[in-house]
């Protein structure tokens, strides 16, 4: 692979580090995106990437678990194909928000418990966090809604 196409999935995988993937499954990720659909298969990940085989499947098991690639079988191949599933970041989305119901939860215990000293700022902390939770949640509902 040139020097070039390596620097494009560096950058891409990037994004998907800060957004606390792990290094492995966002070069995946990257390299699926610049790959053309239908043509990428475990050992090219490898061979590509430079990847150990037990990365590589720990990465793939992590991205299938967060929906965001699926695989197919080719007759006449012991291959399975790995295709990416771009609208899989809904999932993700939707999960990330599940916490922010959790940390919600919690800054409102927390306020409670400190109310005479970080009482007040963790209840306006909890408030942010439930209109962010609404906010995004709307959005995630209007663009399901879309795509139907």
């Amino acid at each position: 692979m040139n020097q070039e196409k390596l620097k494009e999935i560096e950058g891409i995988a990037n994004l998907f580090i800060q957004l606390d993937y792990a290094r492995t499954p966002s070069s995946i990720l990257a390299f699926l995106m610049l790959e053309e659909e239908g043509s990428v298969t475990f050992n090219k990940i490898v061979d590509q990437l430079g990847l150990s085989k037990a990365s590589t499947s720990t990465g793939l098991r992590f991205l299938e678990n967060k929906g965001m690639i699926s695989y197919q079988s080719r007759l006449h191949s012991r291959e399975r194909f790995i295709y990416l599933n771009p609208m899989g970041i809904t999932i993700w989305l939707s999960a990330r928000m599940a916490v922010f119901e959790e940390m919600i939860r919690l800054f409102n215990q927390l306020a409670d418990y400190h109310s005479f000293s970080y009482g007040e700022q963790f209840k306006k902390v909890a408030q942010l966090c439930q209109k962010l939770d609404r906010a995004v949640m709307q959005v995630l509902e209007d663009f399901n809604r879309e795509r139907s």
